[in-house]
């Protein structure tokens, strides 16, 4: 088919002409719907689109894929001062740190509620200690008062007033039978309080003495041998014996610190004793005779010098080296 625009190739186009040989090579309606298409691209809801689209990829069109050029730091990162130190934190340790922190807060805050319970509890039982030992001096003074009544009515109680008012006696009987049933249920009630009293007595001794055997075995960890433990205390026991110790006043020690006390008293003790001992030992020792006419002179062992040491000072240490010398 011959081209419709061959036979006016040659001839200027007008205007006209040219807009009609646009739209045939685009078709009756291409200029139409390209524009259309580029306002419905250019609408609001057609840019709302594309940025949806957008943000679900992860990318924009045209933009490189990842991996792609070196990282950027983040914009976000927080430069602080900690210290005198200049630190540079991301988003991730301020996170973490402030979690830190909050974790840090809440268990101070759970240890301070903890010790003001602990605080309120002691205050309530100490209170309660208060309150009940003044009702028990009430209900001791109300059972001394009603013991005098009782026995000054029961003095009453003769036979003469039997015989002459007997509506009196009777009266006067159920008096004091009575008052001698409200005093036993007094003497009930303060046998009751004293039981409670005791109770809590040997909760706190209870509690003393474990708290004491707590920082015994702190200071002495050998001591977490029951054997050892069970030895050493009894060579305690028998040295503070030799040292005008009564046996009463040994086992009413309960104080930690006072039996480390002796235990170092009973230690140093035995060194100065064995000290002792040493020095004795190397004194009785004989001296070397060197024969007369030898050229050869012998090599120094330490004893002359250790001795000589020990005569100068005298103390334990230097005993216990010379005394080593000779081993």
């Amino acid at each position: 088919m011959d081209n419709p625009t061959s036979e006016s190739s040659n001839e200027p186009l007008d205007a006209n002409g040219a807009a009609n040989a646009f739209s045939s090579l685009l078709g009756d309606d291409g200029p139409e719907e390209s524009e259309s298409q580029q306002q419905n691209d250019d609408s609001p809801e057609a840019a709302a689109e594309r940025l949806a689209k957008q943000e679900l990829t992860g990318a924009d069109e045209g933009q490189p894929d990842e991996g792609e050029g070196d990282p950027e730091p983040e914009a976000d990162d927080v430069t602080v001062v900690i210290d005198g130190k200049t630190v540079k934190l991301t988003k991730a340790q301020i996170a973490e740190n402030y979690r830190a922190d909050m974790r840090d807060k809440d268990y101070r805050q759970k240890t301070m509620a903890a010790a003001e319970e602990r605080k309120a509890a002691t205050a309530e039982k100490q209170q309660a200690s208060r309150e009940r030992q003044e009702y028990a001096q009430k209900l001791h003074n109300y059972a001394a008062q009603m013991d005098g009544g009782i026995a000054e009515q029961s003095a009453m109680l003769t036979q003469e007033l039997l015989e002459t008012d007997p509506v009196q006696y009777l009266s006067i009987e159920r008096t004091v039978k009575e008052r001698q049933a409200n005093l036993a249920q007094a003497q009930q009630e303060l046998q009751r309080i004293n039981q409670i009293h005791q109770q809590e007595q040997t909760q706190t001794q209870q509690a003393y003495m474990a708290d004491q055997q707590a920082q015994l075995l702190a200071k002495i960890p050998e001591w977490k041998d029951g054997a050892k433990a069970r030895a050493e205390a009894g060579a305690i026991n028998e040295y503070l014996n030799r040292q005008g110790f009564a046996e009463q006043d040994v086992s009413a020690i309960t104080d930690h610190r006072q039996l480390v006390l002796a235990r170092k008293a009973m230690q140093y003790d035995a060194l100065i004793e064995r000290a002792g001992k040493a020095v004795k030992k190397v004194a009785a020792l004989p001296v070397k005779a060197e024969r007369s006419g030898s050229a050869e002179v012998s090599k120094p062992d330490g004893r002359t010098e250790a001795m000589k040491r020990l005569g100068k000072t005298g103390s334990i240490n230097d005993a216990a080296d010379a005394f080593s010398k000779f081993l």
